[in-house]
């Protein structure tokens, strides 16, 4: 008999937890709060044409292997183009060693 009432607990315990563990939606947030206003984003306009001249120009420096002419070449183009749009340009240089201990030239 004791074996029968553990099989019919344990029965119905399973289908207690079935239940209990439903798959019921989340509830949805209430609507008592005030909606906060959205922040307008400006975006820039995006010209193809341009981003293409400005990365075939970096590109026609060549290889810019830090200590090179490119290297420097390009440098001082992007500090150029940079002002000549109006940003204000802060050089950061500094000098690296490379793992054959050479002693390399960079700047941001």
């Amino acid at each position: 008999m004791p074996n029968i009432f553990y099989k019919i607990s344990l029965s119905l315990t399973l289908v207690l937890l079935l239940v209990a563990c439903g798959n019921e939606p989340n509830p949805k947030p209430s609507k008592s709060k005030t909606p906060q206003a959205r922040k307008e984003i400006k975006v820039p306009g995006f010209n193809q044409d341009s981003a293409y001249h400005f990365v075939k120009r970096q590109v026609d420096f060549g290889p810019r292997v830090p200590n090179s002419k490119a290297h420097r070449e390009c440098a001082a183009y992007f500090v150029k183009t940079f002002k000549r749009l109006g940003a204000e340009v802060n050089e950061q240089h500094f000098k690296a060693r490379a793992f054959d201990g050479k002693v390399l030239d960079g700047v941001n």
